[in-house]
């Protein structure tokens, strides 16, 4: 559950897409504008929800 909470940090689908990039998911995190790229807060706060989840 805190890791369902925690992509929803910043605008969905940006910590989602991040967080599937540094899973291997996906290729590239590439995102169309008005969407912007996660912010560093919200890279460690997702990173730590992953660790957390036991995916990294």
């Amino acid at each position: 559950m805190h890791l369902h909470q925690t992509l929803f940090c910043e605008p969905n689908p940006i910590p989602v897409k991040w967080a599937a990039k540094q899973l291997g998911l996906i290729a590239d995190d590439t995102l169309r504008l008005p969407m912007t790229p996660l912010t560093s807060a919200g890279q460690e706060k997702t990173a730590q929800a992953l660790i957390k989840a036991g995916l990294r």
